[in-house]
């Protein structure tokens, strides 16, 4: 098996184990067979027989217990259901005892003697109800002494043979189960035997098999390993394993592997070792060891050689060069530094003119917002100033119309004063008619009419007051329009210098905010001529740096022995990426 392909290795091993699969599920397939036959058996026969046997022994004692109903009875009404329930006991006891006999055929003997000893009692049962439909005692009494003398031992003999039915069923359940149990500890035996000796030739197959594969790939493993760590000489050897499977062939090249390794890291460390020593003058060892692509690390070797050669000997030239420019690019710098300090003097000189201006613009739009609101404010009183005008206009009309009433009043106190004075002359003339006896009453007339005139002068001068005071108000509702129109013009000219604040104030804040952005564009400027300046100084002080690295650079160069042969340097092709 040692020789076998790893695959039919593997496939024989499968091929037991599948067999050993087969036996075991065809033994177990038999053994489940016969546990279920067994339990078939006992579900479907034993258990129904015993369950219609029990039926009909139910049946027979209600049959019986009908029949001594039968023999006490005192109508006819109760009779005939007795009658009809005895009949219909008797067919159900023996449709249970003909279907116990259908699951279990062995008992026919026993359920033919039931029948016939049922066919000769049923005379006997027909006397007792012969004797019952008399409905007397003397009746039942009969009735009663056929049952007990001669139907009763027939019945007896039947529930015997139930009973010995009874007993010999259970014993046969009882022996079909024992035999179960005996069937299913046998399948369990078997069972169990087939998986342990299945499952020994298993673990002998699968020692065998992961010995044969586990065994070389251990030592391949061990070696590849001392590989990995650089230990190519306790690597020699490791590996015993031999074969004609895959594994052998492994085996075998992981040995070429190693000699090669010990034929041909030697000889790249010895080069690798001259160029770390600066020795660029020398070849590969063992120059046809390297084989199939491993050639192309040695011509990587001798590509690098060449090549570093040539570069080095670049190197030396362009380490003159590099002096005579770093000392035109040290005076730039310089220059350049001193050109940056004078262009940071004059940012700096520009930012604080822009923070001037910018403090103006945010005072200028402070004012003007504080105008706006001082405007905003003027407006508000004029439109209170309007609205009292109204009030005012409105309370003036009121006067007015007032004045007129009191006109009309006015004009009826003249009236009166009119008619009083009327009066008191008509009481003067009747007072001198009257002689020496109107005196008196002509000094009263005289008085009133003296009070007529003083009401009518009062009231003239009133009207005279009423008459201005309308003009007065009539002047005044003139001037209120007036003052209205002119507060509504202030109003609306009010409006109209808060619109221009609230635009001086945006134009404000719009300049205010291109201020901040050039300022920042300002600092940014600052910044970037500050760093300019610092990398000016930078540059000049990296030149001279840079010049004294050059003047090593070519004192590093004269310690490398280089290629003689340099003109071919680059002919040799690259490492494959």
């Amino acid at each position: 098996m040692k020789n076998l392909k790893i695959s039919k290795k593997i496939i024989c091993t499968f091929a037991v184990v599948l067999l050993l699969t087969f036996v075991l599920g065809v033994v177990s397939l038999v053994s489940t067979n016969n546990i279920a036959s067994t339990s078939d058996n006992y579900v479907n026969i034993s258990i129904p027989a015993l369950s219609n046997l029990e039926s009909a022994r139910r049946y027979i004692r209600i049959f019986q217990g009908n029949i001594l109903k039968a023999t006490c009875t005192d109508n006819q009404a109760d009779l005939d259901k007795l009658v009809e329930d005895i009949s219909s006991d008797r067919s159900a006891f023996f449709d249970y005892l003909d279907s116990f006999l259908e699951y279990d055929p062995q008992f026919s003997d026993e359920v033919e003697n039931i029948h016939t000893i049922m066919d000769d009692a049923a005379s006997i049962r027909e006397r007792i109800v012969e004797a019952s439909a008399k409905f007397s005692y003397e009746g039942n009494l009969e009735a009663y002494s056929i049952y007990l003398n001669e139907y009763e031992p027939n019945l007896t003999k039947v529930t015997g043979i139930l009973e010995n039915l009874t007993t010999e069923l259970k014993e046969a359940i009882t022996t079909r189960y024992n035999n179960a149990q005996t069937t299913k500890t046998i399948n369990i035996v078997v069972i169990i035997a087939v998986v342990v000796a299945a499952a020994i030739l298993v673990v002998a197959l699968t020692v065998v098999l992961t010995k044969a594969i586990v065994t070389p790939i251990i030592q391949i493993k061990d070696s590849m390993n001392l590989i990995a760590n650089g230990l190519l000489k306790e690597a020699d050897g490791t590996i015993t394993y031999r074969s004609k499977d895959e594994l052998g062939v492994l085996a075998h090249a992981a040995r070429k592997v190693i000699r090669f390794f010990q034929d041909v890291l030697p000889s790249i460390s010895d080069v690798c070792r001259n160029y770390g020593n600066g020795n660029f003058n020398c070849t590969c060892e063992n120059y046809d060891s390297y084989v199939g692509e491993t050639s192309e690390i040695r011509d990587s070797l001798m590509y690098i050689r060449d090549n570093l050669s040539a570069a080095l000997s670049n190197v030396d030239q362009a380490s003159d060069q590099l002096l005579s420019g770093t000392e035109e690019v040290s005076s730039g710098a310089q220059a350049l530094a001193q050109g940056a300090t004078q262009q940071a003097a004059s940012i700096q000189e520009l930012s604080e003119n822009i923070a001037s201006i910018s403090e103006s613009i945010k005072a200028n739009s402070s004012d003007a917002a504080e105008a706006s609101d001082k405007a905003n404010a003027a407006g508000a009183a004029v439109q209170e100033v309007n609205t009292m005008m109204s009030e005012l206009v409105r309370a003036m009309n009121e006067i007015n119309e007032f004045s007129s009433e009191t006109k009309k009043i006015v004009k009826t106190i003249e009236d009166i004063a009119f008619q009083t004075n009327i009066l008191s002359l008509n009481a003067a003339v009747e007072a001198a008619r009257a002689g020496a006896a109107g005196k008196g009453f002509a000094v009263v007339a005289e008085e009133v009419r003296n009070l007529a005139g003083k009401s009518a002068e009062a009231a003239q001068n009133t009207t005279r007051i009423i008459e201005s005071t309308v003009n007065s108000i009539v002047s005044g509702n003139k001037l209120c329009a007036e003052v209205a129109e002119k507060m509504n013009k202030v109003g609306e000219t009010a409006g109209k210098v808060t619109a221009i604040n609230n635009k001086i104030a945006d134009s404000s804040k719009k300049a205010a905010d291109s201020i901040v952005k050039v300022t920042i564009g300002v600092d940014q400027i600052s910044n970037v001529v500050q760093n300019n300046s610092a990398t000016s100084e930078q540059s000049a002080a990296a030149s001279e740096e840079l010049s004294s690295q050059a003047n090593m650079l070519k004192e590093l160069v004269k310690s490398f022995s280089l290629y003689s042969d340099s003109s071919n340097a680059g002919t040799h092709p690259a490492v494959n990426s």
